[in-house]
């Protein structure tokens, strides 16, 4: 994938903010390695989801290449 750049406005980077980045190499990795979905019931979400992160779990092999560099 090509760099990705993404411009901060400085009202964002205030004392009482705080920046979080998240770097997956694939989605399946980001999907098995959140909370995101905590805070649904089972009955909330899809009747697959259960499979489909056992799913996802085969696919997160791989790693991050390159440079990661922030830059304030």
């Amino acid at each position: 994938m090509p760099p990705y750049k993404f411009k901060i406005s400085s009202g964002a980077l205030d004392k009482n903010n705080t920046l979080k980045i998240v770097v997956t190499n694939t989605s399946a990795n980001w999907y098995t390695h959140t909370d995101y979905f905590d805070k649904w019931s089972i009955n909330e979400l899809s009747p697959y989801f259960e499979a489909e992160m056992n799913f996802a779990k085969d696919f997160v092999s791989g790693g991050l290449y390159g440079p990661v560099a922030l830059y304030f």
